[in-house]
């Protein structure tokens, strides 16, 4: 049985700048590392909206309507990379919520399915994960519940554009990097559940995209 380590040990050159590669894994996570993930196919991105047609959002903050739900299957761990929340158009409201929230169990409702897609484009869209974006009538997970990502503006003006009250742009833009965070979340099934990423863009009105960009791969891979 494979382990992360030992696939990075094959996927990683055996020698850089006169040091062994387990003295580069030493070092942590790098870019390095994740770019051979992502050259060996296991890269992948979901999206909710593509080019000019974003999603429109569920409005405020409601558990059974998130704006994406990544729901991964028992044989595989995902590990998010990029979550990016950018609002299009944003009604009257004096709450805008970017949640992305993490935990087993709960259950996946309807609406619109969505494709991750292989961040090599060689390569076949064979993560197993089951996107929806949006949703509606999920159930909130129920175990190891965390947010991995909240941010919040509390603003009472249209955001269509420039705001009218001040001479800067308003705020439309939310990323999450894991890499900023200084830890990567590894999301995987446990007691019996599936492992599950919801994400809310809450506002009045919001139309918007989210993408989410993150590694998958066979969970035996991230045992110790």
């Amino acid at each position: 049985m494979e382990n992360l380590i030992t696939v990075l040990k094959r996927l990683l050159p055996s020698r850089r700048d006169d040091r062994p590669w387990y003295g580069m894994l030493g070092e942590g996570v790098t870019e390095e590392k994740i770019q051979a993930l992502v050259n060996a196919g296991f890269g992948y991105v979901i999206q909710g909206g593509s080019i000019t047609t974003p999603i429109t959002g569920n409005g405020a903050y409601v558990a059974t309507t998130p704006d994406m739900d990544i729901l991964v299957p028992t044989d595989k761990a995902f590990i998010p990379l990029v979550i990016n929340v950018g609002y299009e158009l944003v009604g009257t409201s004096l709450l805008l919520e970017v949640i992305a929230l993490a935990g087993l169990g709960g259950s996946q409702g309807a609406a619109t399915a969505v494709t991750p897609t292989n961040m090599d484009t060689s390569k076949a869209n064979s993560s197993g994960l089951i996107c929806r974006s949006p949703s509606t009538g999920a159930v909130l997970p129920t175990q190891n519940v965390t947010d991995l990502f909240h941010e919040q503006e509390t603003l009472a003006i249209t955001k269509t554009a420039g705001s009218a009250t001040v001479a800067a742009f308003d705020r439309n833009k939310y990323v999450y990097r894991a890499k900023d965070e200084g830890v990567y979340h590894i999301l995987k099934g446990a007691n019996g559940l599936n492992a599950r990423l919801n994400i809310w863009g809450a506002a009045q009105g919001p139309t918007l995209f989210i993408t989410v960009k993150g590694l998958c791969v066979p969970e035996e891979w991230t045992r110790e």
